[in-house]
């Protein structure tokens, strides 16, 4: 009986762990897929800013503009994603 005991207890603690591994992966994967789009999106701040010749004074201006150029793009994806409209939008010199 203690026999039966350990091994159902052994079940209980692997499959514990595995409802834990597999939380922590998806988070994981979650995790780097924010990190990558956050990444694309600051790639595509650094190509703009060369297109148009963007120039800041220092990291606490590029950082306001990067949130705003940001906002901006989000405003313009989601805009575009609607269905009826007569017109899209872009990104410009003034994003």
């Amino acid at each position: 009986m203690a026999h039966t005991n350990s091994i159902q207890n052994l079940i209980i603690s692997l499959s514990s762990l595995l409802v834990l591994a597999a939380i922590f992966a998806s988070r994981l994967g979650f995790c780097c897929e924010l990190r990558c789009e956050e990444t694309n999106m600051l790639n595509r701040h650094e190509n703009w800013m060369a297109q148009h010749g963007r120039v800041y004074e220092d990291m606490e201006e590029k950082e306001r503009r990067y949130v705003i150029f940001k906002d901006n793009v989000k405003l313009i994806e989601d805009f575009n994603k609607g269905i009826g409209q007569m017109y899209t939008l872009s990104m410009n010199l003034h994003t």
